[in-house]
């Protein structure tokens, strides 16, 4: 089971049913630390750093994938305009104060 937050275009349900069909999806979101634009976001290690609330999906892909499959699934809908993206692993918040330690595209 991997656990990731989506933003922009990959909360999409479309691109989300290309990387894998069996997965729960929530609202939430994270706290991140820079917001130039949705090309340029930043999360601090030190989460008090961490002050911009950035809405999303909250994704629990429930199939036996790797991470590396996953990734590569997202790299194939070609959605983003970065020639290098990052992951970095921080706290989404759901509903009714559920806290879900994710992966975050960036």
């Amino acid at each position: 089971m991997l656990e990731f937050f989506f933003y922009n275009n990959l909360k999409n349900e479309m691109y989300i049913n290309k990387i894998n069909t069996n997965y729960t999806s929530q609202k939430g979101h994270v706290f991140i630390n820079n917001y130039e634009n949705l090309n340029e976001l930043s999360i601090h290690d030190k989460s008090d750093n961490n002050k911009i609330k950035l809405d999303g999906l909250y994704v629990c892909f429930n199939d036996d994938i790797s991470i590396d499959e996953i990734l590569k699934k997202i790299n194939e809908l070609n959605i983003g305009t970065k020639s290098k993206y990052h992951i970095k692993q921080t706290m989404c918040y759901l509903e009714n104060n559920i806290e879900k330690y994710v992966y975050v595209i960036l």
